[in-house]
């Protein structure tokens, strides 16, 4: 048998213990074969649940440790890995929650989930900040800006930095910044809840607008905006 053929046999084995297809090409030395994979199962199941609570900390904390493995073991045998890097797994776990636990910890897993993708981001080059002093007002307004890559929005019916699990949703949308920044030296990850303004802004860069066209679309307050997130790093460059 090819192979491919075998591994793809062991991984649907790995996941169904009711699979035993795989077994005959399995050299067990005298030791129970069922057993074996036993032994791969759980060392599967350990380690991705291990990366689970890493990656979805406030999950857990929200959750807590029995519902959270509860739940986790639920999502690992539905949804198997599809990469080396345990890293990469986990990106559909708000969704399965929002079926279980509903929307308040769903929307805290993807908050998660971004913190995660904003600290793995790539390195942007430093903001050259005497370039765009050098431009002029008039011209200014026609320049278009890029976000660091570090940088995600999210928008929630909640309050996903509270203390305790929200269960009543708040009056508005409240708007989060998942960003990555430098501090000391060291790179860490921020979360800020912003204003619909500040919102409205970086998704006017994200679909490529100049600054006269976000000001026109949203009547924001360009300058105080645009030297907040210049200064905290959250803009990368312009064009």
């Amino acid at each position: 048998m090819e192979l491919s053929k075998i591994q793809e046999k062991f991984i649907q084995a790995i996941y169904d213990d009711n699979n035993h297809d795989i077994l005959p090409e399995i050299k067990s030395r005298g030791i129970v074969k069922e057993e074996l994979i036993g032994i791969y199962r759980n060392n599967l199941t350990y380690n991705l649940i291990n990366s689970l609570k890493l990656t979805f900390e406030n999950v857990l904390r929200f959750l807590k440790e029995d519902r959270f493995l509860q739940i986790a073991n639920q999502f690992i045998f539905e949804n198997p890995s599809k990469s080396n890097n345990l890293d990469d797994y986990g990106e559909n776990f708000d969704e399965f929650l929002r079926n279980i636990e509903g929307d308040f910890i769903a929307d805290v897993a993807k908050l998660d989930w971004l913190r995660q993708k904003s600290y793995l981001a790539k390195n942007d080059d430093e903001f050259d900040l005497e370039s765009i002093r050098e431009v002029g007002s008039e011209e200014l307004f026609d320049l278009k800006f890029t976000l660091a890559q570090s940088v995600f929005l999210l928008q929630s019916d909640y309050n996903l930095v509270a203390k305790r699990k929200e269960n009543s949703k708040a009056k508005r949308k409240i708007f989060f910044l998942v960003f990555r920044t430098k501090i000391s030296g060291v790179f860490e990850v921020k979360l800020l809840r912003i204003e619909p303004q500040e919102y409205q802004f970086l998704q006017g860069i994200i679909a490529e607008l100049t600054l006269y066209e976000i000001y026109e679309k949203y009547e924001v307050d360009i300058q105080n905006i645009l030297q907040k997130f210049l200064s905290n790093g959250v803009i990368a460059s312009f064009y």
